[in-house]
């Protein structure tokens, strides 16, 4: 059966969620414990934003998964622990903000179809993952301890009033690109791609047919680029 919860106020008695149907949180979540949530292989959808300092771990199968909130926030006591998110479709719109305070604050993806990130940002203290087979529409600012996609990531054109705005990946450690890295238009965002102690790693940094605009990458401690 779907679930559905639909309230006018923040919520905070949500408790793991098994279903054999599609999930929709509407409200605002504060996390008062660790939350699952598995959808048998049907969408997942959240109305707003989520929060509170624990693990969210959200099990959709091939099913679309759609966050139109932040997930976490920019404070530490109401920043999320680890996410981890299993779905066809993914979709994350909302800005996400992970706290590694207690060793965590690790992020983890498996898209079988396209995952779209399009928030204002991406803050973790742990490392991103993309592990699915799907493709990645990118266009946010990624701050991580490392970051790694498994499948081609697609530079999108992210725009401020009229203006097209920079996008940056900061790494501490790593970023690796298993596959590619493409101007998913003609005009997509300039991209710095910046790793501190770790290195770098593409097949291909644009291509004839999906160019990028504009590419710096900055190793400034470690200066290995593959």
């Amino acid at each position: 059966f779907p679930v559905t919860i639909s309230t006018n106020a923040t919520e905070t008695n949500i408790g793991n969620i098994t279903a054999n149907g599609a999930v929709t949180i509407n409200p605002p979540i504060t996390l008062t414990q660790d939350l699952t949530i598995n959808s048998g292989g049907n969408a997942v959808s959240f109305g707003s934003w989520i929060s509170g300092k624990y693990d969210l771990i959200i099990d959709a199968g091939t099913g679309n998964v759609s966050v139109a909130g932040s997930i976490g926030a920019d404070s530490g006591l109401t920043r999320l622990t680890n996410v981890s998110i299993t779905g066809g479709t993914i979709n994350l719109s909302g800005s996400i903000a992970l706290d590694g305070s207690t060793g965590k604050g690790n992020c983890i993806i498996n898209n079988s179809n396209s995952l779209t990130l399009t928030p204002s940002s991406i803050a973790i203290d742990g490392i991103f993952e993309q592990t699915g087979s799907g493709t990645v529409f990118f266009g946010t600012q990624l701050t991580a301890e490392s970051v790694s996609f498994a499948q081609d990531v697609n530079v999108l054109q992210v725009l401020s009033g009229s203006s097209i705005t920079p996008i940056n990946i900061i790494s501490t450690g790593d970023v690796t690109f298993s596959g590619n890295v493409l101007g998913a238009s003609s005009d997509v965002s300039p991209l710095t791609i910046t790793s501190y102690l770790g290195k770098i790693s593409a097949l291909y940094l644009g291509t004839d047919s999906n160019p990028l605009n504009q590419l710096t990458l900055s190793t400034p401690l470690y200066r290995d680029w593959e």
